[in-house]
């Protein structure tokens, strides 16, 4: 037997309108109502050269959870089998036949939350956000999953003595800005749209001045604002001074809620879903209590 350290992030499962731009709440319930009691054939769709599909799925009334399967069919890249005392051999694959490259998740419906299992071979987020975009087909929305902020992260930025640089980045300039109402932020977008690019960065520093600041109402705002418009943000990170005169430096995007469980794998034989789905469970149970201040902060 042998141990492995397996990632875990959580996500706030939402939907952007492409017609206005505005992010809301989206429930995975449709989604399970518009796939069940269909074939595995039919939930299979195509994942760049290779293909992707919903495998189990499973309702737990008792936390009102989804515990949900998701399977990478892979048929290239096909490993060899060895042997003690005799050659490595190719493993020839049947036309209906794949290796499958599993990635379990749990959706809280009462919190909107998805918990997302990191598997180096298995779908990306970015993977499971184009395969429930497939299974929606509806050109009218985007399924988006945006991570969730570890709660530190803005008791750290409240803590501050002093705010030395900002950093931000556009991802896409050319798409919907959700203006909650005219921020510096939103002008920032706006001057940046006006040279018709795609991305954009902008720094603002106070130099070399230890005893300067930037405006601590203006960076709060900044910051809050960007929860509104994650899908367009590529790159923030925030450079601030304790009262110690310590200088930190805060990357408000990798600086993600995850999880490492440690799991124990047999010789000679896969990692069971079900395994992974019970320490998923427990650990996101403990985990409720503080994503839920996360969320309820964020929307006040």
């Amino acid at each position: 037997m042998a141990e492995r350290k397996i990632k875990f992030n959580y996500f706030k499962v939402c939907c952007k309108d492409v017609g206005t731009g505005q992010i809301r709440d989206f429930d995975i319930n449709y989604l399970i109502s518009k796939v069940d009691g269909k074939e595995l054939s039919e939930l299979t769709e195509d994942y760049y050269q290779e293909k992707a599909r919903l495998d189990k799925f499973w309702y737990c009334e008792k936390f009102n959870y989804w515990f949900l399967n998701f399977t990478r069919l892979r048929d290239t890249n096909i490993p060899n089998k060895a042997y003690v005392n005799k050659e490595s051999e190719v493993i020839e694959l049947a036309e209906d036949e794949f290796l499958s490259e599993e990635c379990n998740a749990i959706y809280d419906c009462s919190l909107n939350v998805l918990m997302l299992q990191r598997n180096i071979h298995s779908l990306s987020v970015v993977g499971i956000e184009g395969y429930l975009n497939k299974i929606l087909n509806d050109p009218s929305l985007i399924i988006i999953l945006i991570p969730i902020l570890n709660k530190d992260i803005f008791e750290k930025v409240d803590k501050a003595k002093c705010y030395r640089k900002i950093t931000i980045g556009f991802a896409n300039i050319k798409d919907k800005y959700v203006k909650v109402k005219d921020s510096s932020l939103s002008q920032i977008w706006e001057i940046c749209n006006k040279y018709n690019g795609l991305k954009a960065e902008i720094t603002i520093s106070i130099g070399r001045g230890k005893k300067d600041t930037l405006d601590a109402n203006t960076v709060k705002e900044t910051l809050k604002d960007m929860e509104n418009n994650k899908q367009l943000i590529s790159k923030a990170s925030l450079t601030y001074a304790t009262d110690d005169d310590k200088v930190n430096v805060v990357d408000l995007i990798e600086d993600v809620m995850h999880d490492y469980i440690t799991v124990v794998l047999e010789k000679k034989t896969s990692l069971a879903s079900q395994y992974v789905e019970n320490l998923m469970y427990k650990q996101f149970n403990q985990r409720k209590g503080e994503i839920y201040e996360i969320l309820e902060a964020s929307n006040s």
